[in-house]
């Protein structure tokens, strides 16, 4: 909303009273001055322009007069009590932030009565989709129909008050006319006319004045629309949700005004519309048309956060997502810049699509059939080593350590079941998305983090945060920074190719630096020993939509049963494979964290097990570190880790390794000779197992056997009587076995 102080910015020049029109001359909107047609023309235009002087809302927001109004039949009709005295935005140069406000009545007069009526007329010459049509387009002024500006500029933060309008387009249609008067007569619209190409309409449609609610209302005008002229859903134009929306001026006669028009009703629960499949056979306009729905959803570029990565991937979306050439996407992405902040030059957009063009291991047409295909269908891209070397690592690119994490890479976090895993990854989340270091590991800066979980309900979620918040002191600043990068879905039904399709989704509705995955085992819908299967997952399925929407993978796995693993001497690398299942697991991650349990209870080795020189950790020797220590909080009732005491867990695996030392041997053959009956011969395992009972060791007390039956003086001779079948049943006596023992 703006204060009273608040001053319109003009184009340099015009006069200060705010006015397009001196004396008895008219300017055209490209500066051009012309004789007034009549002088009962002009007499209506000062009483029109006194009336808005008069006006009350006028003195709060001063509007320029364009210096052309309707007749007076057709200002009656303009003049609806529906919208009295509504200002809207505009702008004689686009490029310049030299806007102002004007009121509504006399812009759509404008349009009526032939005000750019040159202009257009010389654009509608033009060849359609030439570069010198899409320039001179640019250089006409244009309106912001959904609201006032505040300072000259068009960009959402820059909307002061809301129009209560919603501006919608129809393009490349055969008869503009008859979906014109045809959508002239809907109750929701206030007016439409044809376009400036003289192929397409606009509306405005009438909706809640809510700046909030204005993407909220789109999407209730697109259902409507869609549900009301399902023949006209196609050429219906998504790239019009935003507040700022510009539309440049035009000329038709036949505009159709509608002063009985009404707000249409927006819910809270908006309904949400798949994006149009395409007609016949695929044609070229149904592909630009969808690609168009989708750069819509693609939220505009800002400096500072992400803005590279986000016209990168909506460059990518139209290159290789589509197949369309740089002709064809440079088009739609231009469209799409104008709401970024601040807009790309032209150079720079089409560096963007060049470069989502050479990403030639993305598989082309993943958005033509709703799925990328299984195999890209061109071959990569082949690069000499002096290119290579041309091109030094994308700092930018980082995202933890010292690249550490990458964007278009995975990491693998690796654990046991049950200690504590969950509880570190939202402890890593919560400290990476406020830019804070988490075991040792620095992020690059905040980064945008979603993660996709099946193992924690909404209970333990909350004991996390609060107390991974309350145990690091989190501060007012962090927390509402935290809110806004940190975002969690919990899915418990998708695997497998219905998974990748709902994470591609995702990601698209939702553009993060980092997509947390916990676990593997709950999304990859096969057993993890199958390679083949595995592959697939990963690498034909994981990897085209990491690159696709240029983010990091942390993927988080178990080991298989640890009961009898003695890892005391690994080495750090020794770990790399100690996640469940083959290798192709380890071979695919770019690096690799396991979480090993210690002697002391409550507290792990965090490993940095594969490319750990790149985790950042250092002794205070400034040597490379790969093992540190890592415990659960020992505060009563919060829930996150500390750093691990190294000396404690030195000294408590000296006492383990003490306590679970062999006592000294004993002797195994007086135990022998006293168990070996008289007069009687005893089973070999028996006697065996007796011997070990009593204290001595088993491979001491076989050697000892052995001993006694090959000496040249035996005390014990070996019986053995056959079993049919079966092998022969051994047993140890004090004589000599007769001949009938061996039947």
């Amino acid at each position: 909303m703006r204060d009273s102080n608040d001053t319109d910015v003009l184009k340099p020049g015009l006069p200060t009273s705010r006015r397009i029109i001196t004396g008895g001359t008219q300017m055209r909107g490209n500066g051009e001055r012309l004789a007034c047609s009549s002088q009962g023309h002009e007499d209506e235009h000062a009483s029109f322009s006194a009336r808005a002087q008069d006006n009350p809302t006028a003195s709060h927001c001063p509007a320029p007069s364009l210096g052309l109004t309707p007749t007076t039949a057709e200002f009656a009709r303009f003049d609806a009590p529906c919208l009295p005295d509504v200002q809207i935005g505009y702008f004689e140069d686009i490029h310049k932030p030299s806007g102002c406000n004007a009121w509504l009545q006399e812009c759509l007069g404008a349009i009526k009565s032939g005000y750019w009526a040159v202009q257009i007329a010389q654009l509608r010459k033009l060849p359609a989709g030439a570069e010198e049509r899409n320039q001179f387009k640019k250089n006409l002024p244009a309106f912001m129909f959904s609201g006032t500006t505040t300072n000259g500029r068009h960009k959402v933060a820059d909307v002061g008050k809301h129009s209560g309008l919603l501006q919608i387009d129809f393009d490349k249609l055969e008869s503009p006319a008859a979906l014109r008067d045809l959508i002239g007569k809907d109750r929701y619209i206030f007016a439409t006319w044809i376009s400036p190409s003289g192929d397409g309409v606009k509306a405005l449609m009438r909706i809640p004045p809510d700046l909030e609610r204005h993407k909220d209302a789109f999407a209730a005008a697109k259902a409507y629309i869609f549900t009301t002229y399902p023949t006209y859903s196609s050429a219906f134009d998504s790239s019009t949700s935003d507040l700022c929306r510009l539309c440049f001026v035009s000329h038709d006669p036949g505009l159709v005004m509608n002063p009985g028009a009404v707000p249409l009703d927006v819910p809270l629960e908006v309904p949400r519309l798949a994006p149009v499949p395409p007609q016949g056979a695929g044609t070229c306009a149904a592909i630009l048309e969808r690609a168009r729905v989708r750069l819509a959803t693609v939220k505009p570029a800002v400096a500072g956060h992400s803005g590279h990565t986000v016209t990168f991937k909506a460059a990518l979306d139209l290159v290789q997502g589509y197949e369309l050439i740089e002709d064809e996407a440079y088009p739609l992405l231009e469209e799409w810049n104008q709401h970024c902040d601040p807009p790309w030059s032209e150079r720079d957009l089409r560096r963007k699509i060049s470069e989502a063009a050479n990403k030639s291991h993305i598989p082309r047409g993943y958005l033509l059939n709703g799925r990328q295909p299984a195999a890209p269908s061109v071959l990569p891209q082949i690069r000499s080593i002096q290119e290579l070397t041309a091109m030094p690592p994308d700092l930018d690119a980082t995202l933890l350590g010292e690249r550490l994490l990458c964007r278009g890479g995975a990491m693998l976090m690796v654990g046991p079941s049950g200690v504590g895993k969950s509880t570190m990854s939202m402890h890593q989340d919560l400290c990476w998305a406020v830019g804070r270091e988490a075991f040792g590991i620095k992020p690059d800066r905040p980064l945008r983090i979603l993660t996709i979980q099946a193992e924690n309900d909404d209970g333990d979620l909350y004991e996390m945060i609060r107390g991974v918040c309350v145990g690091l002191r989190f501060t007012r600043e962090e927390w509402q920074i935290a809110t806004v990068n940190l975002h969690y879905v919990t899915e418990i039904a998708r695997s497998g190719a219905a998974f990748l399709d709902m994470l591609d989704r995702l990601l698209s509705e939702h553009p993060c630096d980092i997509v947390r995955i916990d676990p593997l085992f709950a999304f990859f819908g096969a057993k993890i020993e199958e390679s083949e299967k595995l592959s697939a997952f990963l690498r034909g399925g994981i990897n085209p939509i990491l690159h696709k929407h240029n983010v990091g993978l942390i993927l988080a796995h178990h080991t298989p049963k640890t009961n009898y693993r003695d890892t005391s001497r690994w080495t750090h690398t020794d770990y790399s494979y100690s996640g469940a299942g083959g290798a192709e697991l380890t071979n695919w991650a770019r690096a690799m964290l396991v979480l090993d349990a210690t002697h002391t209870p409550g507290t792990f080795k965090l490993v940095a097990a594969k490319r750990g020189a790149r985790i950042g950790w250092r002794d205070s020797s400034d040597a490379r570190e790969f093992i540190r220590y890592f415990r659960h909080s020992r505060q009563e009732g919060i829930i996150f880790w500390e750093e691990g005491d190294e000396d404690e867990v030195a000294c408590d695996e000296a006492k383990k390794k003490a306590s679970t030392r062999s006592p000294k041997a004993i002797d195994p053959m007086p135990l022998i000779e006293q168990l070996v009956p008289p007069s009687m011969p005893i089973e070999k395992g028996e006697l065996l197992d007796a011997v070990n009972k009593n204290g001595a060791g088993q491979k001491a007390t076989m050697e000892a056997l052995r001993r006694l039956l090959d000496s040249e003086n035996p005390l014990f001779y070996e019986h053995r009587e056959k079993r049919k079948p079966g092998r022969d049943r051994i047993l140890i006596a004090r004589y000599k076995q007769s001949e009938e023992g061996h039947e």
